[in-house]
């Protein structure tokens, strides 16, 4: 069970006097200290705690982790899980550096990047793999942010380097490479229902809808919207009678947007600059702490939503903004990385909504470290 913590200590932000080279407000960041990696990592049964959160002992888990190994040893050979277990350990090396993320408890580390509803059929981090090679890439991007993001300033360079080594060397469901051509066309669509366990919501659309207006290489499509009485469509509302025209079980698929991922690229270009204009704004100008928190995060989630909605890569987007990028930007601001239920959440929500959910994912890594803290682990 998740125990809501105080979150009002997640940002340390500098004093006004304190400037980077760039003229930005220097952040105390995450990743301001540097970290000796002892040269051998853990045992492999040492990251698994006596018991689970489901209940089951320690030794029933590593006969599941032997399972796979013996049913599955292309995905899970020793040697892949040597190479997870290195990095899962340099990560953990990483958080017990900093006040906030120390004690993170390393068998947790799965919770930022496996969707919530994988959390209970996939229990043991490293045995999530969906897609061959995934874990290891993952933790390898979570290892390398502290260096993609050491002066602070967010381009499109820093994004292409952590979609590439979110993909590289995984393999898709069918066996092949994951795909990532410059020149393709691709689509995704968006999906609402009145829980909200969807990819889209009512007030995501509409900001969407603004978002893509006038963008090269952005349509939306098998959208039916609402006019008024003289005829003129009403930009994000949908007609509601067209609701069940295309439901898909609980889901209603209200649109597609199609991309043309050339054309996507320039545009992240506009996202960045936007994004990094934002945090020196807000830090030149914000006094009170708590105020500024909440605008940096603001910052963060509109950028990776604009970015996701963007859809600048064939496939390892929602990896690369909602759960990667997001972190990079929060721990890079001197703010505790958050755990995001759902990545694709960043395909249609409002930025409002998604800052809510940030805040929420940062409570859940919180709550997960001063758990462990409290109980002397």
């Amino acid at each position: 069970m998740i125990v809501t913590t105080d979150v009002s200590h997640m940002g340390l932000v500098a004093s006004s006097d304190e400037k980077t080279g760039s003229g930005r407000s220097a952040g105390k960041s995450i990743f301001s200290k540097s970290v000796s990696i002892p040269p051998n990592s853990t045992p492999i049964n040492l990251i698994f705690s006596t018991r689970d959160s489901t209940g089951l002992p320690g030794d029933r888990l590593n006969e599941r982790v032997a399972m796979s190994l013996r049913n599955d040893s292309m995905v899970l050979a020793p040697d892949y899980l040597r190479a997870v277990n290195k990095l899962a350990s340099t990560l953990q090396a990483q958080f017990d550096a900093n006040e906030l993320t120390s004690g993170f408890p390393v068998r947790e580390l799965y919770r930022l990047f496996i969707d919530k509803k994988d959390w209970q059929s996939e229990r043991v981090f490293f045995a999530y793999e969906n897609e061959p090679g995934y874990t290891r890439a993952m933790l390898t991007v979570f290892v390398e942010l502290k260096n993609i993001f050491a002066d602070g300033v967010l381009n499109s360079e820093k994004i292409t380097k952590i979609h590439d080594l979110s993909i590289q060397d995984v393999c898709s469901k069918k066996g092949g490479p994951i795909p990532n051509g410059d020149n393709v066309y691709g689509s995704v669509n968006l999906y609402f229902n009145e829980t909200g366990l969807a990819n889209c919501t009512s007030n995501g659309f509409r900001e969407i809808v603004e978002l893509v207006n006038d963008k090269d290489g952005i349509k939306i499509t098998n959208y039916k919207p609402m006019y008024d009485d003289t005829d003129n469509e009403i930009p994000g509302e949908i007609d509601s009678p067209h609701f069940e025209y295309y439901e898909i079980g609980k889901c209603i698929n209200i649109a597609r947007i199609y991309h043309s991922i050339p054309s996507n690229r320039k545009n992240i270009k506009i996202y960045c600059n936007k994004y990094n204009k934002q945090i020196c704004d807000i830090k030149n100008t914000v006094k009170s702490e708590a105020v500024l928190r909440q605008h940096v995060i603001t910052s963060i989630a509109e950028v990776c939503r604009n970015i996701q909605v963007t859809h600048p890569f064939e496939d390892g987007n929602a990896r690369s903004f909602g759960c990667l990028l997001v972190n990079g930007l929060l721990m890079t601001e001197g703010m505790s990385p958050a755990i995001i239920p759902d990545a694709n959440v960043f395909d249609g929500h409002s930025v409002d909504e998604l800052v809510e959910i940030i805040k929420e994912g940062q409570q859940q890594f919180q709550s997960l470290r001063l758990t462990k803290i409290s109980k002397g682990c």
